[in-house]
């Protein structure tokens, strides 16, 4: 039985490094995971206020809450082929600067960051798409471009 920290899903998202990309949907879970932890933290300092306790349980759910936010944040503006530091700007818009994260399409391709999660490629050579449109079985997706590049030509 795998870990749950070795499971793609959860690697992605309670990811604690902004190194690599991270898909929208993966995004959105993310966003969730650090709204949930947040959520638990100002609970838990609530309650530890209330009763007299000290509120560190809360304080420190609160700050893993705030890690995993801008984990998560730099790597999907890594997926879009920008740089982490934007993060600043998106939690300076907050909520409204996470709209463009969730709506944005990831950059085809390999970039700084790594490759394309999605495995999308970015097909630069007009001779290289040619032959694999040709060579494409019909009814495939890589028929339909060659047949729309096609009549766009004429």
């Amino acid at each position: 039985m795998a870990l749950l920290s070795e499971t793609p899903l959860l690697k992605d998202i309670a990811a604690w490094t902004t190194a690599g990309r991270l898909t929208r949907a993966r995004f959105g879970g993310a966003l969730a995971l650090w709204l949930a932890v947040m959520m638990a933290g100002f609970a838990a300092a609530w309650l530890g206020l209330r009763s007299g306790a000290s509120p560190m349980l809360g304080g420190g759910l609160i700050a893993i809450g705030l890690w995993f936010a801008v984990c998560a944040t730099a790597r999907r503006l890594h997926d879009m082929s920008h740089s982490g530091f934007w993060a600043i700007l998106v939690f300076a818009l907050f909520p409204i600067g996470f709209i463009p994260l969730l709506i944005t399409e990831s950059r085809a391709g390999e970039n700084a960051w790594g490759e394309n999660p999605k495995g999308l490629l970015k097909i630069n050579d007009p001779r290289l798409l040619r032959r694999l449109t040709e060579n494409a079985r019909e009814g495939s997706v890589m028929h339909e471009v060659g047949s729309r590049d096609s009549e766009e030509k004429k």
